[in-house]
């Protein structure tokens, strides 16, 4: 059932806004008992009364930031959206940003409400691993396909947000693969803001993605200018599908287990993924800016939007960022660790040469089959050449025979006349 104060709440704002507006309303919902006319109507009604007497919506709000960080069941992501098992409480950012979110909603609606949100307690079981090389090591030890390796390895080296790792196409970077450059560089629009901006991956994320693109072709698949850079695996591999945030999500959940970053219990605990897509992302930020990169060129790659003073004395071209990210991209390498089997590499390489004889071998019976195809034209339009003549002389043969057939005809009329004529003569003299 739509509702009048939601829709003018919600005109205007980006898909990704009103997902989380209504995720937040539909929390208040359940919290009040309100369906969102009759949160308006109360607030209305607790406007008119006396100044002493006023504050309902308010004390609403502030209950709920409570009931959210202790009480609320969380539910898991995806269509089912159920509830989980024995998870109550969300983390104090979710819980800050639903209320929020409310508090826009009567806002909109012409009722502002005059409160501030006290700090939510914090929970200890909701940390973040501070990601560095040795990190991104474990990661890629246990991850067991080309492409989560190629991921880990884009994410910490781009800093990119999980949603912009889903967004690139392999036209984004053909033309940097053909021509063999040690740098590829991304010009990205960031989802959230709908910033422009450029950033960078360097030789070890490169070998992964080669690889991965090889695999890829291997199975038959044909690349083009809007194929996904990356794409869903099991049983939806074969659609080609652009890979979702979520499915990087629980990638990355797994892998933390796997590796041993976080134990199954702290996992089963957390609110969040305590090495998720954001840790990789400030991981890769945080050595940049410890290697001494330039802060602004940091904020810059990530998708950041400076300030205006900032951005006014921040003018640069593609070509100086490529160059500044080469200047500092060991600091990014994993050092010691082997990204991928070496075996597997030479097993690719192998089956890629053998592909390209397959192919070769297929273009030059093509050019064969081509010439047959060709002679074989040739002969027929001969053929009907032939026949056209053949046609022409039969058609002449047919009106000549008609022709005689006619003349012969009208001779036999005039004999069998004649005949009739003599036969009625002699019949007469007889009767005489």
């Amino acid at each position: 059932m739509s509702y009048p104060v939601v829709e003018k709440w919600l005109i205007g704002k980006k898909e990704s806004t009103k997902a989380v507006y209504n995720s937040a309303l539909d929390a208040y919902i359940e919290f009040t008992g309100l369906n969102p006319t009759q949160l308006i109507d109360e607030a209305e009604a607790d406007r008119e009364k006396k100044a002493r007497e006023r504050g309902t919506p308010e004390l609403h709000v502030r209950r709920f930031q409570e009931w959210l960080f202790t009480k609320y069941q969380q539910k898991t992501r995806g269509p089912s959206n159920s509830r989980r098992k024995n998870k109550f409480g969300v983390s104090e950012n979710l819980a800050k940003m639903y209320c929020a979110a409310i508090k826009s909603f009567y806002t909109a609606n012409g009722f502002p409400l005059d409160i501030k949100l006290g700090k939510a307690r914090k929970k200890t079981k909701n940390f973040k691993i501070v990601i560095r090389g040795s990190e991104i090591s474990k990661f890629l030890s246990v991850a067991t396909t080309l492409r989560d390796k190629a991921i880990i390895k884009f994410m910490y080296e781009s800093c990119q947000g999980v949603s912009e790792v889903c967004s690139p196409n392999y036209g984004d970077i053909k033309q940097y693969k053909e021509d063999g450059m040690e740098i590829w560089q991304f010009h990205m629009i960031r989802k959230k803001t709908g910033t422009e901006y450029y950033t960078e991956i360097g030789q070890e994320a490169i070998e992964l993605l080669k690889l991965y693109f090889e695999e890829r072709k291997r199975s038959g698949e044909k690349l083009d200018h809007l194929s996904p850079v990356f794409v869903k695996e099991g049983r939806k591999k074969s659609t080609r599908q652009r890979i979702t945030p979520n499915l990087i999500e629980n990638m990355l959940k797994t892998l933390a287990i796997k590796s041993g970053l976080v134990t199954e219990e702290q996992m089963e605990q957390a609110d969040i993924n305590p090495a998720r897509p954001h840790a990789l992302r400030a991981g890769g930020m945080s050595v940049l800016k410890l290697a001494g990169y330039n802060e602004e060129a940091v904020e810059f790659r990530c998708g950041h939007e400076l300030d205006s003073t900032r951005q006014a004395y921040w003018l640069t071209r593609p070509e100086e960022l490529r160059q500044l990210f080469r200047k500092h991209y060991n600091s990014l390498r994993v050092k010691g660790t082997s990204l991928f089997d070496q075996k597997e590499v030479q097993k690719l390489r192998e089956m890629l040469a053998e592909k390209e004889i397959t192919v070769q071998a297929l273009a030059e019976n093509g050019k064969l089959k081509v010439a047959e195809l060709q002679r074989l034209r040739e002969e027929l339009n001969q053929q009907r050449v032939e026949l056209e003549e053949m046609k022409k002389t039969w058609e002449k043969w047919l009106r000549e025979q008609y022709e005689a057939d006619r003349e012969a005809i009208k001779d036999l009329q005039k004999w069998r006349e004649e005949f009739n004529k003599r036969y009625k003569e002699q019949n007469r003299e007889e009767v005489r």
